[in-house]
C-alpha cells in the first residue's frame, strides 16, 4: 500500500483479486467499487494538473445546417436500436455476444455510409478487451485535422455476475441509439462537416472505461487536435414531470458546459440543468484525464438517476417501451456536432438518375436546363461516385478500411492509407475503473493484461461528502 496523499491510497492487487477488491469496497465504504484502476504505480499517481488550453471559440452560427439535421431525427429509429442492444443477452465485453453487438453496430453504421466517399466505418481492437470499440468518421472538408468526438459505450454488464442477463437498455444502448441517429440523420442530408467528426461505440467501458482509455491514450501519443468531446451515457430514462437535461460538471470543460447551455437554450428550448458524478463516471473522463475538452450530457441529475441499471431490469419497459427522452438527446447531438464541427448541408437538387428533368430540358449538376442553352456538362446518371477519402483523422485509421473508400487514416490526420475494416491501436494503455454511488461496475475479465493492478481508494470515503453538496450545488434553467 502506497498513501499518495492524505485521503487516496494505492493497493497492489492481481487481476485475480479485482472482484475481491470491489466487494470490499463496495461493503465497507458503501460504494459500488469505488477504486480508480491503473496498471502502474507511475500511472496511478499522475494527476493532471490543469484544464487543457482550448485553441478554439465556440459559438453558435450555423443554424442553417443545424435546423434541417433537428428535423431529420426519428423516434422509432432509436428504438428500433435499443430494442436490437437490449436483445442481446449480455453485451459483457469478454463474452461473444458482446462481440456480436459490437459488430451489429458495425454493420448498422456501414449501411448508413454507403455511397459517401468521405466516410468511414471501422472497428478498434483493444490491448486489454476482446470487445472492439467500433468507430465511423467523417472526415473534414476543410478542417480535416481538426476532431469532435461523439462517443458512447456500447457493452453491458450485470452486477450479480457475468453469468446474468444484462440488456442495458438505457445503460448504454440508448447512449449507442443516439450516435446512431445522429450518424444516420448526418449522412441522409449529406452533412459535410468542416472539422472531421468521429462517432465512437466504446467497448469496456463497465469494467473501467477501456475502450476509451486506449482511444484517449493513442490520440495524446499522436497529438490529435480534438476540439470538442461529447459523451453519451444513459438517454432514455426520466422520472421528472418536465423533462430536462442535465449538464455533468466534474471532469468536463467549463466552455463547452457553456455552450451546452446555449445550445438547449437555441435549438432544444427545454430545461437544463447542472449535476455531478463526484468523480469519472464515464468515458468523458478518459478524453479529460489526457488533456482534451470534454462534455457530457446525461438523462437526469444524479439523484434521479436510473436506479435499475446493472440487473436485469434496465430493459425499455422503464420507458414505456418509449424512446422520447433519447429524442432529446438526438436532437442535442446534431445541434453539438454542427455548431462544433461547423459545415453545411448541400441543398437538394433539382433533379437526377430519380427525377428528371422535364422535356425540352436537361439535368446539369443537379439543375435542370433547357436543351441548348447553359454550361457544358453531362447529365447526371445518380451514384456518388466510387474509392475515396476514407477515414481522415480516425484514431483507428492505422489499418482502417472505409465504406466505400479506400481506408482510415493516422490518428494524426495524415493522408487516407489502405487496409481492412479492423484496425488496432499502438501500445497498450492504461485501462481506468471507477464506478457511480448509484451502479456497480464490477471488474471483469478481459484479454491480455498485466497481472497485477494499482487501485485507487478513497481512505474516508472522500465522495460521501460531495453528493451532499450536489443539493446546494445544482442548477436548474428552466
Amino acid at each position: 500500500m502506497v498513501e499518495l496523499d492524505s485521503e487516496l491510497f494505492a493497493l497492489q492487487v492481481p487481476r485475480s483479486g479485482l472482484p475481491g477488491a470491489s466487494l470490499a469496497v463496495h461493503d465497507e465504504l458503501h460504494r459500488c467499487a469505488g477504486f480508480v484502476q491503473r496498471t502502474s504505480l507511475e500511472k496511478a499517481m499522475f494527476r493532471r494538473a490543469s484544464e487543457p488550453a482550448l485553441q478554439v471559440t465556440y459559438a453558435i452560427d450555423n443554424a442553417a445546417t443545424v435546423t434541417p439535421l433537428l428535423a431529420e431525427v426519428r423516434t422509432e429509429n432509436l428504438l428500433s436500436t435499443i430494442e436490437t442492444l437490449s436483445a442481446f443477452p449480455t453485451r459483457l465485453h469478454d463474452s461473444e455476444e458482446g462481440l456480436q453487438a459490437a459488430l451489429w453496430i458495425r454493420d448498422l453504421w456501414q449501411g448508413y455510409a454507403e455511397g459517401r466517399a468521405d466516410v468511414s466505418v471501422e472497428l478498434v481492437e483493444h490491448e486489454n478487451t476482446p470487445q472492439p470499440s467500433v468507430a465511423a468518421t467523417i472526415t473534414g472538408a476543410t478542417l480535416p485535422n481538426e476532431v469532435v468526438v461523439l462517443g458512447g459505450h456500447l457493452d453491458s454488464i450485470n452486477g450479480d455476475g457475468p453469468g446474468e442477463l444484462a440488456p442495458g437498455a438505457d445503460d448504454n444502448a440508448s447512449g449507442i441509439a443516439v450516435l446512431s441517429e445522429a450518424l444516420r440523420a448526418a449522412l441522409e442530408l449529406g452533412y459535410r462537416p468542416d472539422r472531421t467528426v468521429i462517432f465512437y461505440g466504446y467497448a469496456a467501458e463497465e469494467i473501467g472505461l477501456v475502450g476509451s482509455e486506449e482511444i484517449a491514450q493513442a490520440a495524446e501519443d499522436s497529438g490529435l487536435d480534438v476540439v470538442g468531446v461529447l459523451q453519451l451515457d444513459m438517454t432514455n430514462y426520466s422520472v421528472a414531470s418536465q423533462p430536462y437535461l442535465a449538464l455533468i460538471t466534474d471532469y468536463t470543460t467549463p466552455s463547452l458546459n457553456e455552450l451546452g447551455k446555449q445550445l438547449i437554450d437555441e435549438y432544444l428550448q427545454m430545461p437544463w440543468e447542472e449535476t455531478e458524478c463526484g468523480y469519472g463516471c464515464s468515458d468523458h473522463a478518459s478524453w479529460y484525464e489526457h488533456g482534451f475538452p470534454v462534455h457530457y450530457v446525461h438523462e437526469s441529475n444524479t439523484d434521479e438517476s436510473n436506479p435499475y441499471i446493472h440487473t436485469t431490469q434496465d430493459t425499455l419497459a422503464l420507458s414505456e417501451g418509449m424512446a422520447d427522452h433519447s429524442l432529446h438527446f438526438a436532437r442535442y447531438s446534431v445541434a453539438f456536432m454542427a455548431e462544433v464541427a461547423k459545415g453545411t448541408i448541400p441543398p437538394e437538387p433539382e433533379c437526377d438518375a430519380t427525377r428528371p428533368c422535364p422535356a425540352g430540358e436537361t439535368c446539369q449538376a443537379g439543375t435542370c436546363v433547357a436543351n441548348g442553352g447553359g454550361a457544358g456538362g453531362s447529365p447526371m446518371t445518380g451514384g456518388m461516385g466510387g474509392g475515396g477519402a476514407g477515414g481522415g483523422a480516425t484514431l483507428a485509421g492505422a489499418s482502417g478500411g472505409g465504406v466505400g473508400g479506400s481506408g482510415g487514416s493516422p490518428a494524426a490526420g495524415g493522408p487516407p492509407q489502405g487496409g481492412s475494416d479492423t484496425a488496432r491501436l499502438g501500445p497498450a494503455s492504461t485501462p481506468t475503473s471507477e464506478t457511480s454511488d448509484c451502479s456497480c461496475r464490477a471488474p471483469g475479465r478481459s484479454g491480455s493484461a498485466p497481472s497485477a493492478h494499482w487501485l485507487l481508494v478513497a481512505a474516508a470515503y472522500i465522495y460521501a461528502r460531495r453528493r451532499t453538496q450536489r443539493s446546494a450545488s445544482s442548477q436548474r434553467r428552466q
